[in-house]
């Protein structure tokens, strides 16, 4: 993509609303690029033809159908890391996020006990950071770190654990890997979350220029109704959509 489109679509994203897609994607994908199509067909100059043609040449001063193709090449870019690889199912993030704060609890338990003989050194420092981390607002990513936190200080001071009658040492290996594999989900979650704004944003610029197109098309070509049965609408796609 020329270098000169794309901050084109980033001038115009920083003014843009985000909006949720009016249409499944791939089947908004098609809209956009049937508009493409129907401008590229219709905007030479016909003279004489197509009253009013010099307000859809003027609306594509500022934009061009290659403008249209490149916004849905983005949408669909966006579209997939919000879907791959790697986004994860909120209902499985849900689910470790919960055996996270468990594990917490319990070790935030067990170590301040361990830890409250009345004499503050590298471990009580470490544990006020975990704790600090571990919040109720915290993020996914803080509670994975204050998880791991935790998980580390407990090896560190396994010879006072294993005094407590019950402690398990495997619960420090399992905190361990549900923090390590909490952190990467959140990430991942993230990530689908930035580009879930970026492509709802580009649905925003793409709904903008495609008002525009239809506006400037109804007035160039109001006398020529068969070309206006040609303008690709939502509504048609909407159509095609649920007859599927």
């Amino acid at each position: 993509m020329p270098k000169d489109t794309l901050a084109q679509i980033e001038a115009l994203m920083s003014q843009t609303t985000p909006v949720d897609p009016p249409l499944p994607v791939p089947r908004y994908l098609g809209l956009l690029m049937a508009s493409a199509k129907y401008w590229t067909a219709h905007q030479a100059p016909k003279a004489g033809v197509h009253p009013g043609l010099d307000v859809f040449k003027a609306f594509t001063d500022p934009h061009s159908p290659e403008l249209l193709e490149a916004i849905a090449e983005l949408i669909s870019e966006a579209h997939t890391n919000a879907l791959f690889p790697n986004a994860s199912p909120s209902l499985e993030l849900k689910a470790l996020t919960d055996e996270a704060s468990t594990l917490y609890e319990e070790l935030d338990v067990t170590l301040t006990c361990v830890l409250d003989d009345g004499v503050e050194d590298q471990h009580d420092r470490a544990l006020a950071v975990a704790k600090s981390r571990g919040t109720t607002d915290s993020t996914e990513w803080t509670l994975a770190q204050a998880l791991k936190d935790l998980a580390a200080i407990g090896k560190e001071l396994e010879p006072r654990l294993s005094q407590l009658g019950d402690f398990e040492r495997a619960l420090l290996d399992k905190a361990a890997a549900v923090g390590t594999k909490l952190a990467k989900l959140g990430e991942a979650a993230t990530r689908a979350s930035a580009a879930i704004a970026k492509r709802n944003t580009l649905i925003g610029v793409a709904e903008e220029t495609l008002d525009e197109l239809e506006r400037a098309a109804r007035y160039a070509f109001r006398n020529t109704p068969a070309l206006l049965d040609e303008l690709p609408t939502r509504a048609q796609f909407a159509r095609r959509s649920r007859s599927r």
